[in-house]
């Protein structure tokens, strides 16, 4: 189960086992440490962003938010995080979900 709600309005959600995983140390100025990124997969009905239940550090450092297809993905000269996300995408909407969570490159 998720204890803590997300920002499409899921809460307290089993979602089953997780996709995929990466972690490594950060310092990230207002917390450091070996973080953890666990990322499952859910498909969703509606596309109404809730950004209400973010943290201050949150509000401070993101500065929007929309959907983005695998191609917009793919073609961004932005760093997006988890590396390799247009990949993984493109697996899971093709049907084919890992057998045990693959682990990602850790981003700091």
């Amino acid at each position: 189960m998720v204890a803590a709600s997300t920002d499409i309005g899921l809460t307290h959600l089993a979602l089953g086992s997780p996709i995929a995983e990466t972690s490594g140390h950060a310092d990230l100025g207002w917390a450091e440490g070996l973080f953890q990124d666990v990322f499952f997969h859910y498909q969703v009905t509606t596309h109404q962003i809730e950004i209400g239940g973010q943290e201050e550090h949150e509000h401070k450092y993101l500065a929007g938010h929309r959907w983005w297809t695998v191609d917009e993905l793919a073609s961004s000269r932005e760093t997006i995080y988890p590396l390799n996300l247009a990949d993984l995408v493109a697996e899971l909407l093709a049907g084919r979900l890992p057998a045990v969570p693959l682990q990602l490159p850790w981003h700091h």
